[in-house]
């Protein structure tokens, strides 16, 4: 099977963007952190279904947040941001995630939805605007 996820660009992990450009959708998130080089480190990979993205993200970075990520919050000393694909199916979520934890040599650590024999991935960016490039 082959899935394209359309990224957005990396938005900054504060209250004001998520509240106000992050969708309350189900979908795969990037976290990233800015150690000052010259591009941001990968933190982890995830998906969010109940309560969608901003409130996952709200619960990464706000200790009063109802929705805790596995009750661990980020260090806030350093900015972090994050990029997300909206991604409706849970199923597809799994595969997405299945694809990049083997391209990594961790496919042992998650299931894939069992549908597939083969998952292809391309990955895309979305303008600012919301549009493809």
């Amino acid at each position: 099977m082959y899935f394209t996820v359309w990224w957005s660009p990396l938005v900054p992990l504060t209250k004001r963007v998520i509240a106000g450009r992050v969708p309350s959708l189900p979908g795969v998130f990037e976290i990233y952190r800015d150690e000052g080089a010259r591009t941001p480190q990968l933190v982890g990979r995830s998906r969010a279904y109940y309560g969608g993205l901003r409130n996952t993200f709200r619960g990464l970075i706000d200790s009063i947040s109802p929705y805790p990520l596995n009750g661990e919050l980020l260090d806030l000393t350093m900015p972090h941001f994050a990029r997300y694909a909206v991604t409706p199916s849970a199923d597809d979520m799994d595969d997405i995630l299945f694809f990049f934890a083997a391209r990594i040599g961790l496919g042992d650590e998650l299931d894939d939805s069992g549908r597939y024999e083969m998952i292809y991935l391309n990955e895309e960016a979305l303008r600012a605007n919301g549009r493809p490039r």
